[in-house]
């Protein structure tokens, strides 16, 4: 049984990830800031690139991507955003690393970014022919859902 329901999106609720204490959550357009003690809506964002599909968020900072491929890069404290120009075509999935993050696209790329400078690293990983929807960075390994197959890099 549920212990809490949090009210406050007003379409489907497509993302989201929590550290600590905040959370967020993600619906089209839309990113929800929650104080989990209070379970209050502490800031709501704006994307104005539309469609948000995947999401990370750490030490008080969210990356966002979704369709249209563009990645949106949000300091919570500020209620600040950036976008980058990402993929070109729809991101998948999202994980933040440090100052950097790592994201997969439906362009069949696998990317790299710093994100406290706002600029692409470049291409960890062209998957074609298939789509990478799922990826984990963990330590010195990297896990990839590629099409029928899990693909593992270590270092």
């Amino acid at each position: 049984m549920p212990t809490t329901t949090l009210k406050g999106h007003h379409g489907p609720v497509v993302a989201l990830k929590f550290q600590g204490d905040l959370m967020v959550s993600a619906e089209w357009g839309w990113a929800v800031f929650w104080d989990l003690r209070t379970n209050k809506i502490i800031r709501s964002l704006r994307d104005s690139q539309g469609g948000i599909r995947a999401l990370d968020f750490v030490d008080g900072i969210a990356v966002a991507g979704g369709t249209g491929g563009d990645l949106t890069v949000w300091d919570v404290a500020h209620g600040s955003g950036d976008t980058i120009a990402g993929h070109e075509d729809d991101v998948l999935c999202v994980q933040i690393m440090g100052k950097s993050a790592v994201t997969s696209g439906g362009d069949l790329k696998i990317r790299m970014w710093d994100i406290s400078a706002m600029k692409s690293l470049g291409v960890f990983h062209d998957s074609h022919p298939y789509e990478v929807p799922s990826f984990m960075v963990q330590g010195k390994r990297f896990l990839a859902a590629q099409g029928p197959f899990a693909m593992l890099w270590q270092k």
